[in-house]
Order: structure tokens, then C-alpha cells, then sequence
């Protein structure tokens, strides 16, 4: 018994079927990031996605003739599907070989670029001085400049850090002066500046004035160092407007005892004034 001859749409549709294979193979080929086409592969991809639509050109032409009206939609809605992804295959392949780059090549040169963007000032110096060609960089040369650089960097600051074992650094002393809190010269009990201390209130004027002069203060702002070094020159006295503190001031005396005085007299008067109600 003779085999039985397959419709003239079987036939079509095989040859459909194997030139859809040919571009899906081309697409997996465009996607495969592990091994990216180099500029020998795109021109020969481009040369195959061009045989493919003369091919699918033919069978369009070809299925007119023997298919019927109602295979005909069905079959040339396929072919045009087919060929719109060989057209957005041939655009994509196109534009990788205008940029005349293997794409490898063209990943590695914009990393290199951001990492050194991202190096300090003399390292980036140091890595442009070792490129002797106006050629893309390599990036197994980078890498090997990144790892000398690192150790070079690494042994400097060791070498640092030996030398200055035993000592502060200028950081670290700073904030130990900082840190330090003064305790009264005056009480000797609390770390509280001496124009807060109560020992201090209850003196004299005079003898204030004799204190801060033998602990060696300020007499402007009774800190610890002399007249002539204070920054807060511009304060002034507030009852004689003079360069000493407040609490050192012989006018005050006066002024609080005046203060004093006209506040009994109020307090008289005012009692007069309720006595005569």
C-alpha cells in the first residue's frame, strides 16, 4: 500500500515550522549573556535572518496558489507573526554592529569606567599614567592594577600604624582635651566653672577680685587664662559697662544697696497708704 501524500498545508506548515526554529535559534543566540555574539557572529546572523524572510517571502507567495480560502487566513496571520520578529531580530543585530564593539568589550569598558569614578583621586592619576594607547582598557589589566593598588595602600597604612603605635593621633588627642571637665579652682568639688559656685557668691567683692587674681583668671569671663587671651572682650559689665566680669564690679555694691533702699521706701508708702484707708 502506497504512503499517503500530505496536503499541500502540512507541507507548508513544516517548512513554517523549520524557519520559525532558525529564528527562535537566532533570538536564544541575541539573549545568551554568557556567550555574546562577537561582530563575525552578527554579520553571519544577519546574513541567516536575511535568507529566512526571502524564504518566508516564498512560502507567502506559494501558499496563495495551493491553499484554500479557509486555510489561507490562518497560515499568512502565522507568516506575519514570523516575520515581525525576524524583522525585530535584523533591527536589534544592526544596531550591535553599528556600535562596532563585541558586546563583551563593551560591558567590560563601561565597569572599568564606573569603578574609576568611583576611585580616589591618585589612584585614578596612578591607573591613567599606565595607559600607553588611546585602545579600550582590559579589564584583566584593570583588575590586576586594582589588586597592586589595594596592597600598595595597605602596606602604607601598616607601615603608619606601626610608627604611631604608642602615640594619640591628632583626632584622638583632641577629643581627650575635650572630654576633660574642669572642676571649680575655687571649691575643688564640682566640675562646675567658678561663676556658678555658691563659695564664690557668698565672697566679698573685694575678696572675689583677690581670689581671681591669686587662681590666675580671667577677669573678664573668670576663665582660665589671662585678660589679654579672652574672646568675649565684648561683653562688658553690665552696672559699669567696664572689661570685668559683673561679679567683680565695686559699682555693684552701690547699686544693689540704692535698690535695696528704694525698695524699703516703697514699703513704707505702701503701708502708710493702707494705714490711711
Amino acid at each position: 500500500m502506497a504512503p499517503r501524500k500530505p496536503s499541500e498545508l502540512t507541507v507548508l506548515s513544516r517548512r513554517k515550522s523549520r524557519l520559525l526554529g532558525q529564528i527562535t535559534q537566532i533570538k536564544n543566540c541575541l539573549e545568551n549573556v554568557d556567550s555574546p555574539l562577537n561582530q563575525a557572529g552578527l554579520k553571519h546572523k544577519l546574513a541567516s535572518l536575511s535568507e529566512i524572510k526571502g524564504k518566508i517571502d516564498a512560502l507567502r507567495n506559494e501558499s496563495y496558489s495551493v491553499l484554500s480560502d479557509e486555510e489561507l487566513p490562518n497560515f499568512e496571520s502565522s507568516l506575519d507573526k514570523m516575520e515581525e520578529d525576524a524583522d525585530n531580530l535584523e533591527s536589534h543585530l544592526r544596531a550591535l554592529k553599528q556600535l562596532e564593539l563585541e558586546p563583551n568589550t563593551s560591558c567590560e569598558s563601561m565597569l572599568i569606567f564606573v569603578i574609576t569614578q568611583r576611585l580616589d583621586d591618585e589612584s585614578r592619576k596612578q591607573y591613567e599614567m599606565e595607559l600607553h594607547s588611546n585602545n579600550l582598557p582590559r579589564w584583566d589589566k584593570f583588575l590586576d592594577f586594582l589588586i597592586k593598588r589595594s596592597q600598595a595602600l595597605e602596606n602604607l597604612q601598616r607601615n603608619y600604624s606601626l610608627k604611631n603605635k604608642n602615640e594619640y593621633s591628632p583626632k584622638f588627642k583632641s577629643l581627650v582635651v575635650k572630654s576633660e571637665k574642669r572642676t571649680c579652682p575655687l571649691c575643688s568639688l564640682e566640675p562646675h566653672p567658678i561663676f556658678k559656685c555658691k563659695q564664690f557668691h557668698d565672697m566679698s567683692v573685694q575678696d572675689r577680685n583677690n581670689k581671681v587674681k591669686s587662681l590666675n583668671l580671667c577677669f573678664n569671663c573668670l576663665g582660665h587664662h589671662l585678660i589679654k587671651n579672652c574672646v568675649k572682650l565684648n561683653k562688658k559689665c553690665k552696672f559699669c559697662n567696664a572689661n570685668h566680669n559683673s561679679l567683680l564690679c565695686n559699682t555693684r555694691k552701690c547699686t544693689l544697696t540704692s535698690s535695696k533702699r528704694n525698695q524699703q521706701k516703697f514699703s513704707l508708702y505702701t503701708e502708710f497708704i493702707r494705714g490711711h484707708s
